[in-house]
C-alpha cells in the first residue's frame, strides 16, 4: 500500500469510529463495528509508523498496531477519567481519533522525501527489538487494567444505611429491615423497645449493599396501644446512628398504624 493510500485508510476509519461514538442514533452493532478499528488498530499503527524503522513485518506490524492500540487506549482512558473532562464515549473517541491523527501526521513528517518502502514481508520471526517493545506495551496495558479495577477512595463521600419498619400485616407480623451503603463491612446492635422497654436486641455485621431482615410477632399485638421503636447503633456508640418507630393512632385496627421514620 503507498503513503498516499495508507493516509486516506488512516483519515477514513479514525473519521468512521469517531462518528460511530459521537451518532447516538446508529445502532449498538454498527457503532461497534466502526469504533473498534480505532480502539484496537489505529493508534498503536499511527505510533509504529511515527517512531519505528520500516523493515517490519505483516506479523510485527499487526501484533505491535494491536498491543500498543489497547494500552493508549487504557491510558487514555485513564487520564480521562483523572481530568476535568471525565470518561465517555465522546471524549474517549476524541482522544483516540486525535491521536490517532497526530502520530500519522508524525509520521509523514518524518517520512517526507524518503522513497516508498517495500511491501513488509508476510511472515518473519520477530526480533528482539519487537519483542521488547511488546512486551513493554503488555505490561502497560495490564497494569493500566488492573488500576482501573482497582477502587479508589472516594473524596467527600459517606456511606449510609438506611433502617425501616413496616406496620403489622394480616398475620400480625412487624418486619424490620436494615440496609447497608456503607464503604465498608460494620456491625450494628439492633435494639427494639417497646413502650420504653428493650424487648429484642440483635448484633448485626452487613457488607456494603448488603440488607438484613428481622420479623417480630410478639411485640405487634400490644403495638395497637403503645408506640414500638427500632434503634441501630454502630458497635461502640452510645447515641442511635438509625431510629425508626411505629406510632398507633387512636383506632386500634393495624391498617391505621402509621410509620415515622427519622
Amino acid at each position: 500500500m503507498t503513503r498516499t493510500a495508507a493516509t486516506g485508510v488512516v483519515i477514513a476509519f479514525a473519521t468512521t469510529g469517531f462518528l460511530a461514538a459521537q451518532l447516538d442514533e446508529i445502532p449498538p452493532g454498527l457503532r461497534a463495528v466502526g469504533v473498534l478499528p480505532l480502539v484496537l488498530v489505529l493508534p498503536g499503527f499511527a505510533l509504529l509508523e511515527a517512531i519505528s524503522p520500516l523493515n517490519l513485518s505483516l506479523t510485527e506490524r499487526a501484533l505491535l498496531s494491536i498491543t500498543l492500540s489497547m494500552a493508549i487506549a487504557i491510558m487514555g482512558g485513564l487520564g480521562l477519567h483523572f481530568a476535568s473532562v471525565g470518561l465517555n464515549a465522546e471524549s474517549w473517541s476524541v482522544l483516540l481519533a486525535g491521536t490517532t491523527l497526530a502520530l500519522w501526521a508524525v509520521a509523514l513528517v518524518r517520512l517526507y522525501g524518503r522513497a516508498e518502502a517495500p511491501a513488509p514481508a508476510p511472515w518473519r520471526r520477530p526480533s528482539y527489538r519487537t519483542g521488547v517493545i511488546a512486551g513493554l506495551a503488555t505490561v502497560i496495558t495490564i497494569g493500566s487494567l488492573v488500576l482501573a479495577r482497582t477502587p479508589l477512595p472516594a473524596n467527600h463521600v459517606d456511606g449510609y444505611t438506611a433502617l425501616w419498619i413496616e406496620p403489622p400485616n394480616a398475620s400480625g407480623t412487624v418486619r424490620i429491615a436494615v440496609e447497608s451503603a456503607e464503604l465498608a463491612a460494620m456491625r450494628y446492635m439492633l435494639q427494639v423497645r417497646h413502650s420504653g422497654d428493650v424487648v429484642a436486641t440483635r448484633t448485626i455485621t452487613l457488607s456494603p449493599g448488603e440488607r438484613w431482615e428481622w420479623q417480630l410477632r410478639s411485640a405487634v399485638d400490644s403495638a395497637r396501644s403503645s408506640l414500638l421503636e427500632a434503634n441501630l447503633f454502630r458497635i461502640g456508640d452510645a447515641s442511635p446512628y438509625r431510629s425508626v418507630h411505629l406510632a398507633p393512632s387512636t383506632n386500634s385496627n393495624f391498617s391505621e398504624i402509621t410509620a415515622n421514620a427519622s
